[in-house]
């Protein structure tokens, strides 16, 4: 652990800073009960744990599987990250999507994290990114999560490709934002 870190310690969510939805985003991207839920099983108390590799451990509090915690090695390099911090693992089919990819940075007063949901199927021709951006806040934190959406590459399964190679297909440029939150946390311990 890092010792003195402001991103070591237990955290509990306190309030919704603001929300905004973009204007022009299709219904089809509007979050889903079961997405809700699985955000609240993730997000609304956990524990943060800065390590000397340098990574960020996160572990919900909420967590209805009893694993290992999630783990992001703060390097700014493509990645694979192995279960969800509610300990769901990142193998799981959810919404037709291939889950795990991120790329996570530090910085003294933040931790930046882009995960990436990649299309399983031809059918599905999004690929989804979730900014989540930490900042300590006096001695609690402020949380913004940014949900984007881009175009698949097309003709790739991204199935047969590793992390780095999967987030070269990746085109920040046209990404579509679809939602922006910023909430505000208290530390317990």
């Amino acid at each position: 652990m890092v010792p003195g870190s402001g991103f070591n310690g237990q955290f509990l969510f306190d309030r919704t800073l603001s929300v905004v939805y973009e204007e022009n985003s299709p219904p089809d991207e509007d979050i889903s009960l079961p997405t809700l839920l699985r955000c609240l099983t993730i997000g609304y108390a956990f524990t943060l744990r800065h390590t000397t590799r340098p990574s960020l451990q996160i572990t919900s509090s909420l967590r209805p599987f009893a694993t290992i915690p999630s783990e992001f090695v703060l390097d700014s390099t493509p990645r694979v990250f192995r279960v969800f911090p509610n300990g769901e693992s990142s193998m799981a089919r959810l919404a037709g999507l291939s889950h795990g990819d991120y790329i996570a940075t530090y910085s003294l007063n933040t931790v930046s994290l882009d995960l990436f949901s990649w299309p399983r199927s031809a059918d599905r021709s999004m690929v989804s990114r979730i900014s989540i951006v930490l900042a300590r806040n006096g001695t609690g934190l402020t949380a913004v999560v940014s949900v984007t959406h881009a175009d698949a590459a097309p003709a790739v399964d991204y199935a047969a490709l590793n992390a780095g190679q999967r987030y070269a297909t990746y085109d920040k440029l046209r990404e579509t934002p679809s939602a922006t939150f910023r909430f505000g946390y208290t530390r317990l311990k």
